[in-house]
Order: C-alpha cells, then sequence, then structure tokens
C-alpha cells in the first residue's frame, strides 16, 4: 500500500496491513498522548486508525486483534486536523484554513458555530457542542508543520506561533470536554501549557507502535520476500540479511526492540530492488538551513552518549542541539542504552549513506 495513509482505503482495497490495534489499544488507556517519529514512519496512517477506531466502525477491523478485545465500540465525535495541509505562509492564511476546516467537521456533525469566531473560539465551541451529542477525540497530525515551514523566517514563524499558543491554549481549556487526544510532531514550546499531555515519543510501550518488528516482516511480507530474493538474485538468507543492513534498526525506546523503515521496506519489495528509498537525495526540507546555520557536516564514527532530555529539545533556529536535531529527523537513532545514558548512532546503511551524501550534496547546492 504505498502511497496509502487512510486506513478505510487500506482494508477495503484488501491491501496488506500489519496489525498494530494491540499496541493502539494500550495506547488509548491514556487520555491525552503525543508522539514524534521520523518522516514516512507511519503517523497518518496511526491517526487514521484510531479515527475508524472511535468512529466505531468495527466491520473494518474484524481480521486485527483489537476486534476480540472488550473494546467498546462506542461511537465517538471525532475532530482530526493535520496541520501540515495548511497553508503556512502567515498567520492569516493558516488561521483562515483552520477555521475553514473546524466549519467543516462542524457541518458534518450538524453542528452551527458562529462564523465570526476566531478559530481558538471556533474550537471551543464545537468541542463544547460536540461533547453534548458524542464522547470526543481529537487527532491532530504534524502540529508543528506550520513552525517548522518557516524555521529560518524568525518573524514569520513568531508570528504564526502566537497565532497557534491561542489554538493550544483551546486545546487545554477543552481538556474536560475530551475522551482521547494525540498529537504528532517535533517537539516544541507549544506543547508546554499542555501539561496532563503523555509524551509517548520514548516510552517502551510505544517502541514498536510504528514501524515493522523482524517478526513482523517475516510474517505478513513472506511472499513478497521471496519475490524479492528470486528478482536480486539471493538466497532467503541473504536477502533478510540484506533487508536487515538497509532498512533495519530504528529504536525509540530503552527497550532493545528495533524496527524496519515501513516505507522503505514497502519500496523495496514493490520495485524488487535494493537502494536508498526514505531519504534518496532529499533530506527534510528544514533540517539543512539548521545545520548550514551554526555546523559543518561531522562524522559519526562512533556511538554519541547523550540524556533523555537532550534528545527532546526544541529545535529551533536560534537554538539548535545537533545530536536532538539529528535524533528526531530519523539520522540518528538510539543504538543503545546504559545506566540511563542512551548511545546514538546509525539505523543502517541507507540512512549512513543519506548522512555522508544527501545533506553535503544539499548544502553545497544551497552555497
Amino acid at each position: 500500500p504505498i502511497g496509502i495513509s487512510e486506513f478505510k482505503k487500506l482494508i477495503e482495497g484488501d491491501y496488506l496491513y500489519v496489525d498494530k490495534t494491540e499496541l493502539i489499544y494500550e495506547l488509548i488507556q491514556n487520555r491525552q498522548c503525543f508522539l514524534s517519529r521520523p518522516r514516512r514512519f507511519g503517523k497518518t496512517l496511526l491517526l487514521s486508525t484510531l479515527e475508524q477506531l472511535f468512529l466505531g466502525n468495527k466491520e473494518l477491523f474484524k481480521k486485527t486483534w483489537i476486534a476480540s478485545s472488550d473494546f467498546g465500540w462506542k461511537q465517538h465525535a471525532v475532530v482530526r486536523l493535520n496541520f501540515s495541509g495548511m497553508r503556512h505562509s502567515s498567520a492569516e492564511n493558516f488561521d483562515f484554513d483552520l477555521a475553514r476546516r473546524l466549519d467543516a467537521i462542524a457541518q458534518n456533525y450538524t453542528i452551527s458555530i458562529q462564523p465570526d469566531l476566531t478559530p481558538s473560539a471556533k474550537f471551543i465551541e464545537l468541542i463544547r457542542a460536540l461533547s453534548q451529542k458524542h464522547p470526543v477525540v481529537v487527532l491532530i497530525d504534524q502540529y508543528d508543520a506550520p513552525l517548522t515551514a518557516n524555521i529560518t523566517n524568525s518573524i514569520l514563524s513568531e508570528t504564526i506561533q502566537q497565532s497557534m499558543q491561542s489554538f493550544f491554549l483551546a486545546l487545554k481549556t477543552t481538556e474536560r470536554y475530551t475522551h482521547f487526544c494525540l498529537l504528532t510532531g517535533r517537539y516544541t514550546e507549544l506543547l508546554t501549557p499542555l501539561i496532563n499531555l503523555k509524551d509517548c515519543t520514548m516510552d517502551s510501550m510505544a517502541a514498536d507502535i510504528l514501524g515493522y518488528t523482524q517478526h513482523e516482516l517475516g510474517y505478513y511480507f513472506a511472499d513478497y520476500i521471496n519475490r524479492l530474493s528470486q528478482a536480486e538474485g539471493l538466497s532467503l538468507t541473504d536477502t533478510f540479511a540484506e533487508l536487515k543492513s538497509c532498512y533495519n534498526g530504528f529504536r525509540f525506546s530503552h527497550k532493545d526492540i528495533k524496527v524496519y523503515s515501513p516505507f522503505s521496506v514497502l519500496n523495496v519489495l514493490e520495485n524488487k530492488k535494493f537502494k536508498n528509498y526514505w531519504f534518496g537525495s532529499n533530506a527534510p526540507q528544514f533540517l539543512i538551513p539548521l545545520l548550514t546555520n551554526q555546523y559543518k557536516i561531522i562524522a559519526v564514527e562512533s556511538p554519541i552518549s547523550c540524556d533523555m532530555y537532550a534528545l527532546k529539545t526544541c529545535i529551533t533556529y536560534e537554538n539548535i542541539q545537533l545530536n536532538a536535531l539529528l535524533y528526531q529527523t530519523g539520522y540518528l537513532t538510539i543504538s543503545d542504552y546504559k545506566n540511563g545514558e542512551y548511545y546514538l548512532g546509525f539505523a543502517n546503511s541507507e540512512v549512513k549513506e543519506a548522512y555522508e551524501t544527501s545533506i553535503p550534496l544539499s548544502i553545497s547546492k544551497l552555497k
């Protein structure tokens, strides 16, 4: 299912789905959560799965673990927003797009909200009205996208952040009306007011909620791996070894669970050819200006030691912590954990190649 990030479309189209619903069931025992992962790791699919789950569409889940669990399948009102799909060129454009999306959700639930309200006021009114009908679930994907898009423009970034701060204060105001809330994105100061938000990013519970484990790779993709093996003229043993070397190794907690990049796995099995799929020649767009602002590319010859709090640093144009930046963008991952200290290194050969070629190449183009 390359390019498909909607759970309903994936299931109804009879695409392969790696069942993560047992981990999702554990996640939703919390009321408010935050999860950060590198790009192309399936965050949008996770939110889409949660949306269908809370809408009570049990038929879509009949082949998954959660169908036989004690999940109640009660219908909820779902407010799902993706901030990356909204314009970031000005605070006015962002506010307009956010307000329009909130109006659309209100219309879908046949709720009337005043047209001249600010997006924050619209959100509060919408959540309160929805809570009179159903338990409310709020899902916000890439909440940090407007700030990331303007990270090198301090004036515009500050203006948009001010607009977003009022929205996140509204989110805090409506906590008592919401049954569950999940945000995905990077660490920013906008998370600070949400004091009840559980950060699941480095929680062992969420270690493999995104990405494929070694067991999942062999269990779900056996036929596809056989075809890859034949196309590349390799034995199955060598094919698994190459897959592991190229695409495995991402680790997100002290728990020693490593996962494969899902985007890379789907692409190598579709194309039946080993190559760099995840980063290719394109680094995350905001990364290059940050690196060129304060740093030269450094060689990563051995694991880098740091503590958990350093990895959760809020990255701005003026405040760059290189280790946190490379970890949050997926260039470095946890290679080991000893005595409360995390050690960072490359997850696999694909990432190492991207770091050593794509980033310097992009920097040279800017210069």
